[in-house]
Parts: structure tokens; sequence; C-alpha cells
């Protein structure tokens, strides 16, 4: 009896210390930021334009969903759409593994020195495994649950949380499709309604994904759905809408086998840019991500900017990528729009002429504006140049930021800490894989250095690692003296 007893009493402890090795795992002297990244990440998108450029992108968790470090794939990833420069940057959910602070700080670390402006993100089922507290640093350090997005002209875009309940579920897709008017819709969320993945909203809630599609079938007016989940990429257009899943930035890999017959289905790393056009009509590029897709690089040099394309798409074709580039000026920052061929090498130049300023350039299809204000000025062509404002007193090309990788930043952290430096310090924020001879934007990244007199990072892993060791000794050692007391 009291060998069994023995017995028990371990196997309780062995429970307590495990259930608690997440807690631990997200615990530490760790600063939330004042501000989530979606309004922090928030600028004004002026009217008025040609064409807008939206960037999709999801489930980047890592594969043993306890991990802070998120997969090299992504960080690749957000380095690519840091180059890109879309207007608009949607999240589509899974971009930690488990929902704590710590998995959370280090997405935040990474999408806020992106510099990607005005990000949006749908709520995904990995990002919140911790319940209440998930949720919580969600709401602090993401943003909020679900929003509509009118500031493209023609356009909404809505973002839906498919972890909602189902009243707040009807409450959202009821608000989104609201006061929309003729404006065309474009919707994003976690889970997918179609194609059928085995992995779908409807397994799970099919009174949600039902509401759902009676809506889009009413209104008539949704032209995208963007959804996640499963890992791969996968698209079908019904009645007039594309239904895509663009999942995976990074997390494991799904089978193409998984989807329903007909639908265009690849097991890939994938993000998605779409074009969208004020009179409601759009264009998407399905990108390949990871290794073995090709680059996309900006670099800005002394004679201006030169943006490379050898990218391919989900299905290994090389493939045209839109690009936003940035020239600073004496009244605000300059931005080129312009759809890059593949396998291209594409050059703008701002070059003084007499008086003035005009664009120089090998590309076939591009627009430019002034941002002031939070207001674009379009700049007009004349003759087939784009002539800036005789205002304007100097020029200067800006390089995309540059993301840390985890291992960067933690060696950062620790040269930070400790005081030491290092022969070769890893690259900032603000400087490219290329050396400019301009100046390019500035960011702060130093996010959660841990004060003076406390664990670090790596300690507390440390510490884990130990503790957990130390469990398996004293099961063994417990397992033996019970053993003996018979």
């Amino acid at each position: 009896m009291k060998a069994r007893r023995a017995e028990i009493a371990i196997l309780l402890a062995v429970l307590v210390i495990l259930a608690g090795t997440p807690i631990l795992l997200s615990a530490g002297n760790t600063q939330i930021p004042s501000e989530p990244l979606t309004s922090l990440s928030r600028k004004p998108i002026p009217g008025g334009l040609p064409w807008y450029l939206v960037a999709v992108f999801g489930d980047n968790r890592p594969e043993a969903v306890p991990w802070v470090q998120l997969p090299d794939t992504f960080y690749r990833t957000v380095n690519e759409l840091a180059a890109i420069n879309a207007m608009v940057n949607i999240g589509l959910g899974d971009h930690v593994g488990q929902g704590s602070k710590r998995q959370f700080l280090e997405f935040y670390r990474v999408m806020r020195e992106s510099g990607l402006e005005t990000q949006m993100y749908a709520m995904g089922n990995h990002d919140i495994s911790f319940g209440r507290a998930s949720w919580g640093n969600w709401e602090r350090l993401i943003g909020p649950l679900y929003l509509d997005f009118d500031e493209i002209p023609g356009w909404r875009i809505g973002i839906l949380d498919t972890e909602a309940n189902s009243t707040l579920w009807a409450r959202m897709v009821n608000q989104t499709f609201t006061g929309a008017g003729n404006r065309s819709i474009m919707l994003a969320f976690h889970k997918p309604i179609i194609p059928y993945v085995h992995h779908n909203l409807q397994d799970d809630h099919p009174d949600m994904a039902k509401l759902l599609l009676e809506k889009i079938r009413g209104n008539g007016h949704v032209k995208l759905v963007v959804q996640a989940h499963w890992h791969g990429w996968a698209h079908v257009r019904v009645n007039g809408t594309d239904w895509i899943i663009s999942g995976s930035t990074g997390a494991p890999l799904y089978k193409a086998s998984d989807c329903q017959a007909g639908v265009d289905c690849v097991s890939t790393y994938n993000y998605l840019l779409v074009i969208l056009y004020p009179n409601g009509t759009y264009h998407y590029y399905p990108v390949k991500a990871g290794m073995g897709s090709g680059s996309i690089t900006v670099t800005a040099t002394s004679e201006g900017i030169i943006v490379e394309n050898s990218k391919v798409d989900v299905h290994g074709r090389p493939t045209a990528i839109p690009v936003r580039v940035e020239f600073n000026t004496s009244l605000g920052p300059v931005y080129i729009l312009t759809i890059v061929p593949p396998d291209s090498r594409i050059v703008f130049r701002i070059v003084e002429t007499g008086p003035g300023y005009e664009i120089e350039t090998n590309a076939t299809t591009y627009y430019a504006y002034l941002y002031q204000n939070g207001e674009g000025l379009l700049l007009n062509s004349s003759n087939g140049r784009i002539i800036l404002p005789s205002s304007v007193e100097w020029v200067k090309p800006v390089n995309p930021h540059q993301v840390l990788s985890y291992q960067e930043y933690q060696a950062r952290q620790e040269t930070t800490t400790t005081g030491h430096t290092t022969a070769t310090p890893a690259r900032t924020a603000t400087q490219s894989t290329h050396q400019a001879t301009t100046p390019s934007k500035t960011v702060s990244t130093r996010l959660t250095t841990a004060p003076t007199g406390t664990l670090t990072e790596k300690t507390r892993d440390g510490l884990t690692i130990v503790a957990g060791i130390v469990i398996v000794l004293v099961v063994l050692v417990g397992l033996a003296y019970s053993r003996i007391s018979r």
C-alpha cells in the first residue's frame, strides 16, 4: 500500500510540474508594449490612386507549439514582404504556437521591425491555446478581434474571427455586411469554408459557416475570400467569388490530397499579393515562399533603387511581383508602385533636370504619388515622363527594413545585457543585406531587454531544461524505491 501511495504521489507531482511548464516558458520580465500592432502600424491610405497593393500571409507558427522561435521561412518571408512594401498587410492567424506572452512578443518584435504598414490580423486557434490569457495577449499586442476596413476606394475588407462563439460571429458578420453599399468585399479569416480540405470551419461550427455563406449569396459583392488553417495553397472559384487558402509561411505543410476534387491545391509555403482597383476589380499573385522560391530584393544605391525579381508562384513558375518603392524628398515620401516582370531587374532613378526632378526607369507599368499629411498627390505623366513638383529640393532613395532572425536578436540582446561586443554584430533593422549610401528608415527594435538583476530568456530556458532533467530523475528514483518497498 505504501508503495502504491508513493507511485501516486510521484505521478501527481509530475503532472503538476508538466502542467506548469508552459507557464514557466511564458513567464519572465517581459514588458508589454503600449500599443498593439494594428494601431502601431496604421497609416492612412490616400484616395485617387490607380490601384492598391495588399499582402496576405498566415500560419507561421512553429512546428513545436511551445517554442518562442518562429520558423526560418517566416523570417525570410517577412523580409520579402518588407521589400514589397504593400499598403495593407493582412495576417490570417496561427501566428504563434500557443498564445503565451513570450511567443506574442517575438511575433510583435518581428512585425514591428518589418516596418509593414497598416497591419490587420485574423485570430487563429493556435493563437489562443492558453484561453483567457491568450485572448488578453492578442488584444494587447495584436489588436481587435475583428474589424472592417473601408479606406481603399471601392472596397471593404472584413477581418473575421473564426474562434468566436456563434453569437459574436453573427454580430461581426452582420456588421461587415451592413453599410457596405455597392463596395466590393474582400473577407479574411482563419478557418476555411471553401474549398473543403478536411480542416474546415463547418467541421466544428456548421452554423457559423452556414450563416456566412447565406450572407455572401444574398450580398452579391463578395469578390475574394482569403483563409488559412490548412497549411498549403488552395483555390477554387464559386459563383463569381474566388475562395483562396493561403496557409503556411512556416507551419508544417499538409498533404494536397486533403483537398476536394477539382481544386487547385498545392502543398507549399506561400503568401498572397493582391491588387485592388477602385472599380471593384482585382488581380492576385500566389507567391511561393521558403527555400527554392527565388527572391525579391529592393536595394537603394547612390544612383537610385534597384528591384530584382526571381520569385516563382505556388506552381514553381516565374511570376511577376507588384512592389512599392520609396524615395524621401524635401516635401515628403514619393512612392512608386510597379509590377516587376518575371526574372527581371528594374531600376528607378529620380534625377535633376534643370529646374526640377523627374523619374527615370526601365519599368513599363508604374505610377507615383507624393505622400503628405495622410494624403496622396498622384504625380502626372507628361510625354511619358513623371515630373516631381518644382518645389522639391532634394531626393534620397530608401532601403526597406530588414528583420533580425530569432538567433540574431537573442545574440544582440545578450550583447546589450552583458555589455560585451562582438567582432561581427548582427545587422540592425535599418540595414539592407546590400550596402546603401543613403539613410534608410529608422525603427526601434528593443522591446524586451531584461533589466539588471533579472533572468534573461536563455537563462530561463536553461533552468527549464534543468528542471525537466530533475523531474525525470525524481520519477526514476521514486519508481525504483516503490519496487524495493514491495
